[in-house]
């Protein structure tokens, strides 16, 4: 995904299932980003840090944040911390990935409340919000900004 392919679907304000599965990509997408860019940091090769990091993003994914942003010099807890990014990683990982996931697999072919996508598709779009703010109260390079 280009960084102007994840802008355009940032700022799209659709309400559909579509929306909520393109923005949810765009978070998983932006912790992929990171693991390749520790990665890289860490001397490894481009074609072997983009594999590692389409690999090692499906396995636990908290521990994964928190390895990824130890390659990227990231302090974990101080994220944590930072404004509302605890809750809004928790609201990722334990309720909208639900949703992503049972809408891929087939489990509901859609949601149809419009209020209730809005709030899928909100929180999403928060967490990558409050994640650049972060890297930017640190004085980081932001990903998609």
């Amino acid at each position: 995904m280009t960084l102007a392919d994840f802008r355009k679907i940032l700022e799209d304000n659709t309400i559909s299932c579509d929306q909520f599965l393109r923005v949810h990509n765009c978070v998983e997408e932006l912790w992929r980003r990171m693991l390749l860019i520790g990665l890289r940091k860490k001397d490894l090769q481009y074609k072997d840090a983009e594999l590692i990091s389409e690999i090692y993003f499906n396995s636990n994914k908290e521990e994964s944040i928190e390895l990824i942003l130890k390659y990227c010099g990231i302090d974990y807890k101080d994220l944590l911390e930072f404004g509302n990014y605890e809750d809004l990683q928790n609201l990722f990982l334990y309720f909208t990935s639900r949703h992503r996931n049972r809408l891929v697999h087939g489990i509901e072919l859609t949601i149809s409340n419009k209020e209730f996508l809005e709030l899928l598709i909100t929180i999403d779009k928060s967490l990558i919000a409050e994640f650049e703010a972060y890297l930017k109260y640190i004085g980081k390079p932001t990903l998609i900004n």
